[in-house]
């Protein structure tokens, strides 16, 4: 092994590769599994040792940024989430990490577990929103619905000043009024950093093919995607927010995703 692959790594990432139900566009590394599956605790525990493995190496003696993404890191529980990060304290030095994100579906997230989680370290919390109508929501097959969206928002809001989500246009069936009123409803929050993706159609997935029979129909053309992306670029610059990145906005410097930018730049 080269002497540039033992070098410490300076971004962490940890996928949790389960989720309650996999959407219909989804093609990421995931599987749809109940949360008290004994094949969870089995990866938490692989996890671990791969953990301590690299600790013991040096290759975690410079991390700045941790980001805990999935999947679905909050469908796991708390009490899988507090011995994973309590491993990393042991590992490595937390007082060192400067950003250290948990991602979240609304559907298992709560005040208590984002509370809980902040104590531990988390600074910043990423919530899969995608949108707030709830007609798209179920087209998407989103295991939540507009008002569990909200609610995550405020409760991630209670205790975190960092709170990113992300948000999709280009849906079936989706318009530019419906656009706008997630987007304003999204503005409302005191939301802190936005991921705006317009929605890509992946084969073999259960949405290309729903698309392909028929089933789905109405899905926005590219011209109409990107005037979706001009829309959110015009309201998110009215909200203070300012892109940088090509999907990503933030209120100001100090919010945007420096584990993000880290990949990135290398």
């Amino acid at each position: 092994m080269s002497d540039t692959l033992l070098e410490p790594y300076r971004a962490l990432y940890i996928h949790i590769p389960f989720c309650v139900s996999r959407c219909v566009y989804c093609d990421f590394a995931t599987e749809a599994m109940p949360s008290q599956e004994p094949a969870i605790d089995r990866y938490i525990e692989k996890l671990i040792a791969e953990i301590r493995a690299a600790s013991r190496d040096g290759l975690l003696r410079q991390i700045e940024t941790i980001y805990i993404g999935g999947g679905t890191p909050t469908h796991i529980g708390a009490m899988r989430l507090t011995t994973l990060i309590q491993t990393l304290a042991q590992s490595l030095d937390l007082q060192q990490v400067l950003e250290f994100t948990l991602e979240a579906n609304p559907e298992s997230t709560t005040s208590a577990l984002v509370h809980e989680m902040c104590t531990l370290g988390v600074n910043r919390f990423s919530l899969g929103v995608q949108s707030l109508n709830d007609g798209e929501l179920r087209l998407l097959g989103r295991a939540h619905n507009a008002q569990q969206a909200y609610e995550a928002m405020q409760a991630m809001l209670q205790h975190c000043d960092n709170v990113s989500i992300d948000l999709m246009c280009g849906i079936p069936g989706q318009d530019e009024a419906s656009w706008r009123k997630t987007l304003i409803g999204a503005l409302e929050q005191r939301i802190t950093h936005l991921s705006i993706y317009p929605l890509s159609i992946e084969e073999e997935t259960p949405l290309a093919v729903m698309l392909t029979s028929g089933a789905i129909v109405g899905l926005p053309d590219e011209d109409v995607q990107a005037e979706m992306l001009l829309i959110a670029e015009k309201h998110l610059n009215t909200a203070g927010f300012e892109r940088y990145k090509v999907a990503s906005y933030a209120r100001d410097k100090s919010y945007q995703s420096r584990h993000n930018k880290a990949y990135w730049t290398g």
